[in-house]
């Protein structure tokens, strides 16, 4: 096992990040232009709502009232389109937006993948490294039982021979 770690859906994790910022850039850019048509859908009702409360309080003209309702009815016959356009366009913000949790969520489990998996590395490094160390500390005793026990031998008064000499 290398020591370093290597994500192996890695290319795959980059991936699902530039597609969660092109969507997250997407649905910025439908959220203004949904806003920007609600705005304006906003103007226009106020603009009939001034046309139709123009200030009366000079002499009734009659050219002047048959214009200002031309003009009001103009206005309201606008409404329609504007009002379809920022609809339109909201409902479109909303595909976009959810387009983006999807992209997200996908980018989040694969950040999540990346994190077990670089658990799991790190526990497989410590096993490896306590596994190493229980080696090492069972030779160290190994080698410090034999030679305690060719010690004891040669102060028995033994032969002055190791042990593990040949006869």
């Amino acid at each position: 096992m290398n020591r370093r770690f290597r994500f192996r859906l890695e290319r795959l994790r980059r991936v699902r990040a530039i597609e969660e910022r092109v969507a997250r850039a997407s649905w910025s850019a439908a959220e203004r232009e949904a806003a920007e048509a609600e705005r304006a859908l906003a103007e226009h009702r106020a603009a009939i709502e001034a046309a139709r409360t123009a200030d009366r309080r000079e002499a009734l003209d009659p050219r002047r009232v048959l214009v200002e309702q031309e003009v009001a009815d103009g206005l309201v016959r606008g409404l329609l389109p504007r009002k379809e356009t920022a609809l339109t366009l909201r409902g479109q913000a909303a595909r976009l937006a959810a387009a983006w949790r999807e992209r997200e969520s996908d980018r989040r489990a694969l950040e999540e993948l990346e994190t077990r998996a670089r658990s799991r590395h790190r526990s497989e490094l410590e096993r490896r490294e306590n596994r190493e160390m229980d080696e090492t500390a069972l030779l160290r005793s190994r080698l410090e039982s034999d030679s305690s026990r060719a010690r004891a031998q040669t102060e028995k008064g033994g032969s002055g021979r190791r042990p593990d000499a040949p006869r």
